[in-house]
């Protein structure tokens, strides 16, 4: 991954970790100090770019991608840990 991309997903992280009530850690990121488990990948698919980002929550191996990133089709997906981070979030947060 280039620089000037990688610049722009590790820029993308606050608004990931605000819009799903994730931290992902931005400073491992940044820093590249633990790269096995904090790791954004690019690939590149027809006209646009993916980015999957990796990253360890409470419930394990968290991992978001963003597809199409940058393009008005762009659209976020997650897995099954991030999504189990939400719903007990949501749930710590109504009682």
């Amino acid at each position: 991954m280039d620089i000037q991309l990688r610049e722009k997903a590790i820029k993308l992280i606050p608004d990931l970790e605000n819009m799903l009530g994730i931290d992902m850690s931005i400073d491992s990121f940044i820093k590249n100090d633990l790269p096995y488990y904090f790791n954004v990948v690019s690939k590149k698919n027809d006209n646009c770019i993916d980015l999957t980002y990796n990253f360890e929550t409470n419930y394990g191996s968290g991992q978001i991608t963003v597809e199409s990133f940058g393009k008005d089709s762009e659209e976020i997906i997650w897995n099954e840990i991030v999504q189990t981070h939400i719903d007990n979030e949501k749930s710590v947060g109504t009682k």
